[in-house]
């Protein structure tokens, strides 16, 4: 008996490893299956077309499913800000109703509360303003509304003025700034 390091190399069976690979692999009998009638093969077809409308309805009902759930976080969403810009709106409406009883410092320090109350929402629902003025002009943020020739003043291409800001929506842009750009 060979050996190889005290394992033999003779199997447990008694054949050897090397005349086990060296004799020719026979092969198998190939495996008939019966031929199907024509009922069972009607039966089948008939079977795989009611699957098929089982699942084209399926496709169908989760497809309505999600423009439901969709349409549903939508609204909600939407009520989120609304509810929380109602105190807001009150403060607007009882700035407008103080009218002429209060004077102009007064409104000026309402309306900068309102503001104030505004960008606390906006942030809540992770709406940021841009920061535009004194950056370089970047059409993927600005709308340019007019160049100036600030004769050096500012660096060529910057922003110089913003008379409507810009918005953000989680690093999403909501509204581009409308900027006055320096030539």
């Amino acid at each position: 008996m060979l050996s190889v390091s005290g394992t033999s190399l003779l199997s447990k069976n008694g054949f050897s490893l090397c005349r086990m690979f060296s004799e020719p692999i026979k092969p198998q009998e190939p495996v008939t299956k019966p031929t199907p009638t024509v009922e069972e093969l009607t039966k089948e077809i008939e079977t795989m077309k009611n699957r098929n409308l089982f699942l084209i309805a399926e496709v169908e009902n989760a497809r309505r499913r999600f423009e439901r759930l969709i349409q549903e976080n939508e609204i909600t969403a939407v009520t989120n800000l609304a509810k929380q810009l109602l105190p807001v709106a009150d403060n607007i409406t009882r700035v407008i109703n103080g009218g002429t009883k209060q004077n102009v410092k007064s409104v000026l320090e309402a309306v900068k509360l309102i503001d104030s109350e505004f960008h606390h929402v906006f942030k809540q629902f992770k709406i940021e303003k841009l920061v535009s003025n004194g950056k370089p002009f970047d059409p993927k943020y600005h709308d340019a509304i007019q160049l100036i020739d600030t004769k050096g003043k500012s660096p060529s291409g910057s922003v110089i003025d913003v008379p409507v800001e810009g918005y953000i929506i989680d690093s999403k842009l909501l509204r581009a700034a409308k900027v006055v750009v320096a030539k």
